[in-house]
């Protein structure tokens, strides 16, 4: 099967911040029971530089809180740089569907490739960031997009 190249272009891929805890476990545990009840916390925002270039910023803490389980504590924040290939005619929307989505769903796959390379030289063995539903956070970024845009509108 012949593969079709998508209008969106991956150009690099950055990370900006990485911190890394190892928590001891004091009994035995079950890995997997573990990872599972660790709490992921996701955040992205896009900005277009002066070359029209789209930079997705993502940050996911995963039990990175004041006080995680046994295990790992991971911060990454991760900087993805896209384009679109200029001889695909989109529409606005179409292209702010490409980034939202194609676009997130490759920094989410880099940043669990990353995640589980660096993970795999730890105690514990290789970490696999958990599949992740898009639509979900394209949703709730929608409101929390939406909640600032109304504070701003109160503050003047």
């Amino acid at each position: 099967m012949k593969i079709k190249k998508s209008p969106l272009i991956l150009k690099d891929y950055f990370v900006l911040d990485f911190q890394y805890t190892f928590h001891q476990p004091t009994e035995e545990i079950n890995r997997e029971e573990v990872f599972d009840s660790y709490l992921i916390d996701f955040d992205f925002m896009t900005k277009t530089d002066e070359d029209g270039e789209t930079l997705l910023f993502t940050k996911i803490g995963i039990n990175f809180s004041e006080k995680p389980t046994v295990g790992y504590s991971i911060l990454v924040e991760s900087l993805t740089v896209l384009d679109v290939n200029s001889e695909f005619k989109l529409a606005p929307k179409e292209k702010g569907d490409l980034i939202y989505f194609s676009g997130l769903s490759m920094a989410i796959n880099n940043l669990r490739h990353f995640i589980a390379n660096m993970t795999s030289y730890s105690p514990m063995g290789k970490y696999t960031l958990p599949s992740v539903d898009l639509n979900a956070i394209h949703q709730e970024k929608m409101k929390e997009l939406e909640k600032e845009k109304n504070l701003k509108k109160k503050k003047k």
